[in-house]
């Protein structure tokens, strides 16, 4: 889907999950031109509920979670909230392991 995001920019938004093995992947891909310059956007979690913030990133973009020490790099853009990013990272972290 071909959407603009408000005080974002055009991105193209698929989705889809397999019914039969349950498996699911998001991705957020630019549609229109990048910006010359990075940005660096600094969130507070101070409430339960903003766990549930939405973000959206680019294939460029590194997540930052200073008190964990933990940084996440995107190999692909994707939207999720910041409550599936530690769940991933931790699926991720534990994975293998005994």
């Amino acid at each position: 889907m071909l959407t603009k995001i408000p005080y974002f920019k055009e991105v193209l938004i698929s989705s889809f999950q397999c019914e039969e093995c349950g498996y699911k992947n998001s991705e957020i891909q630019p549609a229109g031109e990048l910006s010359p310059y990075g940005y660096k956007y600094i969130l507070k979690m101070i409430r339960r509920s903003d766990l549930d913030r939405d973000i959206i990133f680019s294939e460029h973009a590194n997540i930052k979670f200073l008190e964990l020490e933990l940084e996440i790099p995107c190999n692909k853009g994707s939207i999720n909230t910041i409550e599936g990013l530690l769940r991933k990272a931790y699926d991720g972290m534990i994975e293998g392991q005994d």
